[in-house]
């Protein structure tokens, strides 16, 4: 036992001490790796037996790395585009042996359990062409005494003293965990060993035939050997899956008493999921994406909720990495990297059909956009854009559109409608064109907005809220594309209600309604 324990003591002081990293002080946590070893506590990686564990982790990094994940180039106008003609932009996909999200998900893997990853890059004429992971146990990192910079030593044997091999800070990509490369299992190491001791506590009870332990009580006086014989036969007996439910014969007046709680009494399937919900606040992650009941929330919520408590921070670190290693020193502010989360706040389909509708409708969205956004081929036609014809812009190019001069008082719609503002000239009358804007805006049917502003106009003009005039100025300005017939039709035989009639037609109103 002596012999095992000083062999772990030694192997553990070797690895801090003896493996290339000779004059380093130790740190925090080194000194809790010698404390594991001499007390048998588990490390980061004996947590992974915990499914709540396990399955955050695995959310994460294969969330983070499922994200696409683009080079871009700032254009001089403050716009973007892909840069997929660059070599950088393929660095991820050529590895040998490994996939893009393989690489990228075994990263942020490796940051949540050790505090720490790392890849080197390889480089084909000044730009990064390949990255190839590192586990933390094959580098040593020092500071160059001559330069000051950080360099990067990596070693064939984890426990050779030595490196072989020493690349730059700039060929290194180095992502850390919290708080300067703390791993997270690490600082929660408490609460992860209470959730592992409700685990083991549930696999032993379980073993043991979901049966509590207790006691055998004799009325007469047992030898040793009686003793250890009577415990090895009822342990036979009744402990195991194999044996639970069987019927316990007691002879010559023994007694079993019961010494422990029941699973329902010690609460363990409540003290499980209170464990489950540990996990997620150690992560940041929704209890509703382990399984948890709870919230309400809708998909949409959910997601949006775990981007920014748990992915955005990984994201971040990842992009600014990215652009710090992975994009050229003289290129840097005009190429960047970007993850695409698009997909992840990707609501139900009646909402994103709504969104799309609004888009549309508004002008700012083209059919092929929205089917792009739909992962659908473009069709012919698709890139025209809408205006609604109520919206045209304020311009001397808008048909009935005149915005007055800012030094200019106006004192009513209908001197700014029949006067010409400075620097404006009243419009040349064109037959020909006229006829022809007019047959093209007969074909126009109204639509609902302009329906209800013109209807609310009436009522004001019958309330006797509004003149008449004054209401017909103002659909001309809201509506140049309404012929002026169209208008005179609407207004022209609108009398305004004495107060008596407005009276009584309240009082029918309010009746109809009950």
């Amino acid at each position: 036992m002596a012999d095992s324990i000083l062999k772990r003591i030694g192997k553990s002081i070797s690895s801090l001490l003896g493996a290339g990293q000779r004059g380093r002080p130790l740190v925090l946590n080194d000194y809790n790796a010698i404390e594991q070893t001499w007390n048998g506590r588990p490390g980061a990686m004996d947590y992974l037996g915990i499914p709540a564990v396990l399955a955050g982790l695995r959310l994460i990094s294969e969330t983070v790395g499922g994200l696409p994940l683009h080079l871009y180039h700032r254009q001089v106008d403050g716009g973007r585009n892909r840069a997929e003609n660059r070599n950088e932009a393929d660095v991820w996909k050529y590895n040998e042996n490994r996939n893009e999200m393989e690489i990228r998900s075994s990263l942020i893997f490796q940051v949540l359990v050790r505090g720490v990853a790392y890849a080197r890059i390889s480089r084909i004429e000044g730009g990064a062409r390949k990255i190839q992971e590192i586990s933390a146990d094959y580098i040593i990192e020092k500071t160059d005494e001559l330069l000051g910079k950080k360099i990067y030593g990596i070693k064939s044997d984890p426990y050779a003293n030595d490196a072989d091999t020493w690349v730059s800070e700039a060929d290194m990509f180095v992502l850390r965990g919290t708080f300067n490369g703390n791993s997270l299992l690490d600082l929660c190491r408490n609460s992860l060993e209470l959730t592992k001791a409700a685990q083991d506590y549930g696999s032993t009870l379980y073993a043991n035939g979901a049966r509590p332990s207790g006691v055998l009580t004799h009325p007469g006086k047992l030898s040793d050997d009686a003793r250890r014989r009577l415990r090895s036969d009822f342990e036979k007996l009744h402990t195991g899956l194999a044996n639970a439910g069987r019927i316990a014969v007691l002879e010559e007046g023994l007694t079993f008493t019961p010494t422990s709680t029941s699973p329902e009494d010690a609460q363990t399937i409540q003290t499980r999921e209170f464990q489950v919900r540990e996990v997620c606040r150690i992560f940041g992650i929704p209890p509703a994406k382990m399984g948890l009941g709870g919230g309400g929330e809708s998909i949409e919520a959910q997601n949006i909720q775990f981007l920014t408590d748990c992915i955005q921070p990984h994201l971040v670190r990842f992009e600014q990495e990215a652009n710090r290693k992975l994009v050229r020193e003289h290129e840097w502010g005009w190429f960047t990297w970007e993850h695409s989360v698009e997909g992840l706040l990707r609501a139900d389909i009646l909402n994103r059909y709504k969104s799309y509708s609004i888009g549309r409708n508004w002008g700012w969205l083209s059919v092929n956009q929205i089917r792009k956004l739909e992962s659908w081929d473009p069709i012919p036609g698709g890139e025209v854009f809408l205006s609604p014809t109520n919206m045209q812009p304020l311009t001397d190019t808008a048909p009935g559109a005149r915005a007055p001069a800012g030094d200019q008082p106006v004192d009513s719609v209908d001197q700014f409608l029949s006067d010409p503002q400075p620097g404006q000239q009243p419009p040349t009358p064109n037959p020909d064109a006229s006829q022809q804007a007019t047959q093209d805006i007969a074909s126009m049917a109204l639509n609902g907005a302009q329906v209800t502003a013109l209807v609310d106009l009436a009522l004001k003009v019958t309330a006797g809220l509004l003149q008449k005039d004054a209401a017909l100025a103002l659909a001309q300005a809201a509506f140049p594309s309404i012929p002026q017939a169209t208008l005179d039709k609407i207004f022209g035989n609108i009398l305004p209600l004495s107060p008596a009639q407005l009276d009584a037609g309240q009082q029918a109103v309010s009746q109809m309604n009950g």
